[in-house]
């Protein structure tokens, strides 16, 4: 209710899976990527990974920060939010979010991938969430999506 017909038209246009020379974006996973599917269990992750032409895929949808690994027939998650590319690994990257986050961290989160270092991170900052929360009620959204940006939920 709150997007213009030309607002839904540009977003309907835009490709569901964009590829650089170096990464893949895809907003939840490669398998049906027009389904958005969570990529919330590591076979999800597993079928990403088979399906992916380059060492990279930055993907979205579950709002919540994380970077798995995936080399030879192991997959597993990182415990830090800085690493540098390993070109023998495969890479899913979740950034995120800025808005809305869903790992029990209310600061806003979002990732740096450094072409140059190969290095990917990472990092959170806190945001005014009173505004944001208020801009979200000013704007008739369901009022459970101001109340979570405290909890990060």
């Amino acid at each position: 209710k709150q997007l213009s017909f030309e607002d839904k038209d540009f977003l309907g246009d835009l490709p569901l899976v964009i590829k650089s020379d170096d990464f893949i974006l895809v907003h939840g996973t490669l398998g049906e990527p027009e389904r958005f599917h969570y990529m919330s269990y590591l076979s999800l992750a597993v079928e990403t990974f088979h399906l992916m032409d380059r060492n990279l895929c930055f993907i979205g949808h579950t709002h919540a920060p994380q970077i798995i690994i995936h080399q030879g027939k192991e997959s597993r998650c990182s415990e830090m939010p800085r690493i540098k590319i390993d070109p023998a690994c495969k890479y899913i990257i979740n950034a995120g979010s800025v808005g809305q986050p869903r790992d029990g961290n209310p600061m806003a989160a979002y990732g740096v991938y450094d072409t140059v270092s190969g290095v990917i991170e990472i990092k959170r900052t806190p945001y005014d969430i009173k505004t944001a929360q208020e801009k979200i009620r000013t704007a008739g959204l369901p009022a459970s999506l101001a109340e979570r940006l405290a909890i990060g939920h």
